[in-house]
């Protein structure tokens, strides 16, 4: 007797076919238990990427910051890769125009360190925030102790 799969295994998916009775070297008898759980980790993980802590990835990588004032930009180099937080400096206010991170990196706050660097730069500079860019708007609101340096004109998008 042949062991039932779901329909999308019907196909020879990792060298799983259900018209064999062999799986793996293993022989499947209809009475057994079935394991939901083992069944879709074997489906499923060979096939999906593996973590980054697998990868050697670290969760918070030591990042080098800098404000390329030339090009208007905070500028983030984790493992020869840039990231950056493009500006505009205007009488007064400093407007956080797009903000960059290599998809590998995604995930790990180099958006939110460079956002948190173009704040920061706007308090001690005096200036007020223009919060353009929507990944900015987000952190921005997310920390609430930023929202005073926010141009009154966009604070009602930084507070809940």
């Amino acid at each position: 007797m042949y062991r039932r799969y779901p329909y999308w295994i019907r196909v020879n998916y990792m060298g799983i076919n259900a018209n064999e009775p062999e799986i793996g070297g293993q022989s499947f008898d209809a009475d057994e238990p079935v394991d939901r759980v083992g069944e879709a980790s074997r489906e499923s993980f060979p096939a999906s990427d593996p973590p980054a802590w697998a990868m050697g990835i670290e969760p918070h990588p030591s990042i080098d910051l800098s404000n390329d004032q030339v090009n208007n930009r905070f500028e983030a180099r984790v493992h020869g890769k840039t990231a950056f937080l493009a500006y505009r400096r205007v009488p007064g206010k400093l407007v956080l125009v797009h903000t960059e991170v290599p998809a590998e990196f995604a995930g790990h706050g180099i958006g939110s360190e460079l956002v948190r660097a173009g704040v920061e730069f706007a308090r001690a500079q005096g200036l007020t925030v223009v919060p353009l860019c929507p990944f900015a708007t987000d952190y921005i609101r997310r920390h609430q102790e930023y929202v005073d340096l926010v141009h009154s004109d966009y604070r009602a998008l930084v507070t809940t």
